[in-house]
């Protein structure tokens, strides 16, 4: 998934979105960068957000999955069996996978597929999944 810059199509489909930062004084090119809530806010304006694991060890999930599907988006993830055994996830029901056999999809028809009823359909069930699972009721804070 690293490798989802070098792909000049994306362009076409994808922003990429600097990793939040934790200070209001983090600027690039002169803006501010988003952080808290302010990010969440950017990230929920987007159709659907890109997730990946790190190359090494791919034995743990991050927040930001439930962060991509809490605000809306449509989840592209990286594939992995603890999507489901860890988190309850199930592929095309609350998130798109974005990776075939360890490689990323790289067909922009594939995801364009996604981004009328289908995809919206996806989100809907993504964002009231994570929702009633990993809601403050359950002691995890979501925006």
């Amino acid at each position: 998934m690293r490798g989802i810059k070098k792909y000049l199509n994306f362009e076409n489909i994808a922003d990429y979105l600097e990793k939040p930062r934790n200070k209001e004084y983090n600027y690039k090119n002169g803006e501010l960068l988003p952080y808290g809530i302010n990010y969440y806010k950017i990230l929920g304006q987007y159709k659907g957000a890109f997730f990946g694991y790190y190359d090494y060890p791919k034995n743990f999930n991050l927040a930001k999955i439930i962060e991509i599907l809490a605000v809306g988006c449509i989840g592209f993830f990286e594939e992995s069996p603890l999507l489901e055994s860890e988190l309850g996830l199930i592929p095309y029901k609350h998130y798109i996978p974005c990776t075939k056999d360890g490689k990323l999809i790289t067909k922009i028809k594939y995801y364009e597929y996604f981004f009328g009823e289908i995809g919206e359909s996806i989100a809907k069930n993504g964002k009231k999944y994570v929702w009633e699972t990993f809601s403050n009721k359950n002691g995890i804070l979501i925006p």
